[in-house]
């Protein structure tokens, strides 16, 4: 939409049947930005409307930082329409707010360059109702129109175009025969895409490890570690391991994988479109991309902690590292928020306060601890899945985390006599 003055429609419904609210209701998608908010019964205030229009948004009020200021709960309600792409915004029951609402909602559309549909039911505009749509040039069209404007959305039974074929499931074998088994094993198709891993890994941890001394146990634990963190599931996370046993075992290393211990605390969960959809409840929008930079971009709180708001594009994007589509609402709905409280693109992403923050907290960056705090907090409220080692006040050493995902390293002159 071009700017100016926003397209607004007051649609009148005398009938006011339950056939027509089941078609006003079924407009209502998120995702294709058409937004249908249904009214608190007896909510005519500013913040019984902004209550409204963010559970339209899925925001849930069960969630931690829901808050009940009505400045802020207003701006959120921008700053989430703004974030999900919203272009069409329709209201049932319009007829039952005041005048004043009507003036909230014509200029909610003007920020947000979006469609408003004022659906009145039952009855005609009242008088006061009517200057408003005198003032802001407020169009009458009959429910009909809004039906042949607006489709229904089409429910598709999968969002993946093009699904992702699951990496093969790999035998559990020691390190030292990983590869021949696989070759026995598996089919010729799966085997040539395990063994690319394999070897990438391998020559990865090969080159890493020139001039590396061999007693250096903590460079050889940070190889197993970040393997293993850069895996999505159990499966490529122990074909990467495999390859870096081999690469260590010529580097004089040995180390041992406990099976059981790696497939319950090693693999993170990626983040997909129902965990997005999950963290849509907050309202507060710091907790969402914390878990979004998390999940989605594998970063943790030691990497997030330096991140500047410039690193969030002004489509969602986050600037370094890999894309992840889904989490792009949640980035952009933080640096909203963000370019709210006053900060600038040198800003750092998390700060000591948010909304009503002095000056000095914007300019400083909030501590790692703070951090897992709002990580440990969408646990809690989600039941997403939250990794012990991003929950830890303190980073424990790496050779410490390694065996915390089941992986022991010695020296040959340490290890223990077959």
């Amino acid at each position: 939409m071009t700017s100016g003055r926003p397209a607004i429609s007051v649609v009148v419904d005398l009938d006011d049947t339950p056939e027509q609210t089941a078609t006003l209701r079924s407009l209502h998608a998120v995702d294709q930005g058409t937004i249908v908010c249904e009214l608190h019964p007896g909510g005519v205030s500013r913040r019984w409307l902004a209550t409204d229009l963010l559970v339209s948004l899925g925001k849930r009020e069960d969630f931690f930082g829901a808050g009940r200021n009505e400045t802020k709960a207003w701006w959120r309600v921008v700053m989430w329409l703004t974030a999900e792409g919203v272009h069409d915004l329709i209201i049932p029951r319009a007829g039952i707010l005041p005048a004043s609402r009507w003036i909230d909602l014509a200029e909610l559309a003007a920020i947000c360059q979006l469609r408003l549909w004022l659906v009145v039911q039952g009855r005609p505009p009242h008088t006061g109702q009517r200057r408003v749509m005198a003032d802001w040039s407020m169009h009458t069209i009959p429910i009909q129109q809004l039906q042949r404007a607006i489709r229904p959305p089409r429910r598709r039974a999968s969002t993946d175009i093009n699904p992702t074929v699951p990496f093969p499931g790999v035998p559990t074998v020691d390190f030292t025969i990983f590869r021949a088994t696989c070759r026995a094993l598996l089919p010729k198709g799966e085997f040539h895409r395990v063994d690319s891993l394999f070897v990438e890994a391998f020559k990865m941890a090969r080159a890493r490890l020139t001039g590396v001394p061999r007693h250096d146990l903590d460079h050889a634990a940070r190889l197993c570690v970040e393997a293993v963190h850069a895996s999505e599931d159990f499966n490529v996370a122990l074909t990467r391991i495999r390859g870096v046993q081999v690469a260590l075992f010529h580097h004089g290393i040995l180390s041992r994988t406990r099976i059981p211990v790696l497939a319950n605390n090693g693999p993170r969960l990626r983040l997909d479109v129902a965990g997005c959809d999950m963290l849509r409840g907050y309202s507060a929008p710091e907790y969402a991309c914390v878990a979004a930079l998390c999940l989605g971009h594998g970063l943790e709180p030691s990497d997030i902690q330096p991140l500047t708001l410039g690193e969030i594009s002004d489509d969602g994007r986050l600037t370094t590292g890999a894309s992840c589509a889904p989490t792009e609402p949640l980035l952009l709905a933080h640096r909203l928020q963000r370019l709210w409280d006053g900060a600038s693109d040198t800003s750092p992403l998390f700060c000591h306060g948010h909304s009503g923050a002095s000056r000095a907290d914007l300019l400083a960056p909030a501590a790692t601890r703070s951090i897992v705090a709002l990580y440990r907090r969408v646990g809690v409220d989600t039941g997403l899945f939250t990794p012990r080692r991003w929950t830890a006040r303190r980073e424990p050493p790496v050779v410490l985390q390694a065996e915390r995902l089941g992986i022991t390293l010695r020296t040959f002159l340490e290890a223990e006599p077959a």
